[in-house]
């Protein structure tokens, strides 16, 4: 009879072979899909991905835009895909796999959706402006929210014109935030927020008649901002994030947070007077993207670029009183180097082990532009163990004079799942979805 001690060891090295078995932290994970990627290009509509939210079940919710040219007329769609756990469409959402709503003027996309627990799916974007629209769990239109299933708000009366709505969230009595642009006569930009009740009726309670527009700078000269992300705190306080015209560099931008109290006021006790402006270096271009909070400490993922072939990926984390921290990457600021330039579009998700997984696109020649992943560690250093020394570069397929745009990240059982576009497949632009290997998953399954 073996001893104790010989089975002990025996599953150990069951367990080491098992561990040397996966694939590296950040490569493609090969059971996802078609060897790690989906890409969908249909023969009669061109496709582009914007958004994602993983559903409790794993399927993936997909959000974005679907121009539909075999129709005639031609046209635009607000769409929302969905695919099963395993990269598979669900056929059984909407019409095999798809929610398409016709929008009218054109340009309607979904920039961020998320599943309510009743298993609702809000989906926020363009819909002729600042718009959100509320779905059934088998992707048909809810009409029971908003009008007919839509709801959208007019920032006229505010002296603004609302582009569209950016990003949204929803607070612990089901109210709906939405965030975005509007712009000004005097082509300025403003960061533009809204709150609607669960029903998709304004709350009157917020801001003006449920809508709240907030330009930063001095009223004599107002400095553009847009409003990219939103996440709220502990104590239900509101946090806007994206960026701004930096008050000393003439062009260029910084990042922009904004906290906000539950009636839409600014928090005074936040940044200067509930405005936090920060910039990485001297005359350095920052785009900040998305929000997120964690023990109230709020990151807000970005890039930033000092107008050379030498951009990074970014992350700065605040405290909660709107200052960067001293603690986290080099005075707040985290930076992934890069030796080429960078699209400005970069979002964000954090693990369940405290480290943070940044998306962007590499804008590089040779291959054309790909996919590029890094992981921070909690104090804002770079996770050596991901990808090639903190850096993972996904190829995606693409024809000649095509470009690639990667738009959204999530976590899909700690393996991050990445959305975005390919142009040029079948002389259309395709949707792109792909999961990457984490080792969250080999420590969450032999606990």
């Amino acid at each position: 009879m073996k001893s104790r001690r010989h089975k002990d060891w025996a599953l150990g090295l069951i367990l080491l072979v098992t561990y040397d078995a996966q694939a590296a932290d950040g490569a493609l994970d090969t059971s996802f899909g078609d060897a790690g990627e989906v890409v969908f290009a249909p023969n009669d509509a061109s496709l582009r991905g914007y958004s994602v939210a993983v559903q409790g079940d794993g399927n993936l919710l997909i959000g974005g835009e679907r121009w539909a040219f075999a129709l005639s007329p031609m046209e635009d769609q607000f769409a929302v895909w969905r695919y099963l756990a395993d990269g598979k469409s669900d056929l059984g959402f909407g019409i095999a796999g798809l929610s398409a709503i016709a929008s009218a003027p054109s340009y309607p996309v979904v920039y961020s959706l998320t599943q309510l627990p009743d298993g609702h799916i809000l989906a926020a974007g363009t819909r002729g402006g600042f718009g959100v629209t509320r779905l059934n769990s088998d992707g048909s239109v809810d009409s029971a929210f908003g009008n007919a299933g839509l709801a959208t708000l007019d920032f006229s009366d505010l002296g603004a014109s609302a582009q569209g709505a950016l990003s949204l969230a929803t607070d612990t009595e089901g109210r709906i935030l939405l965030v975005g642009d509007a712009g000004y006569a005097n082509n300025f930009y403003a960061c533009a927020m809204a709150r609607l009740l669960p029903d998709g009726t304004p709350d009157a309670t917020f801001g003006q008649g449920g809508r709240v527009v907030i330009q930063p700078g001095p009223a004599a000269a107002p400095l553009n901002a847009v409003a990219l992300g939103v996440a709220l705190d502990s104590v239900g306080r509101i946090v806007v994030s994206g960026h701004v015209d930096a008050p000393t560099n003439s062009g260029l931008k910084s990042f922009l947070a904004l906290r906000l109290l539950d009636n839409g006021s600014l928090d005074s006790t936040f940044g200067n007077a509930g405005i936090a402006i920060n910039n990485s270096g001297i005359a350095t271009d920052d785009w900040a993207n998305g929000v997120t909070i964690d023990a109230d400490r709020i990151e807000i993922a970005g890039s930033c670029d000092p107008g050379s072939a030498s951009a990074a990926l970014c992350m700065l984390r605040l405290d909660n009183d709107g200052n960067p921290d001293a603690s986290f990457g080099n005075q707040g600021w985290a930076r992934v180097l890069l030796n080429f330039s960078l699209l400005r579009r970069v979002s964000a998700a954090r693990q369940s082990d405290g480290k943070s997984l940044l998306l962007g696109t590499a804008n590089t020649s040779s291959p054309p532009r790909q996919f590029i992943a890094s992981r921070l560690n909690s104090d804002g250093s770079i996770d050596l163990d991901f990808g090639d020394l903190g850096l993972a570069y996904i190829s995606v397929p693409v024809k000649d004079g095509g470009n690639v745009s990667a738009n959204a990240i999530s976590l899909q059982g700690g393996r991050p799942i990445l959305v975005g576009t390919t142009d040029g497949v079948y002389y259309v632009s395709a949707l792109v979805i792909l999961r990457l290997q984490s080792d969250l998953i080999f420590t969450s399954g032999f606990q």
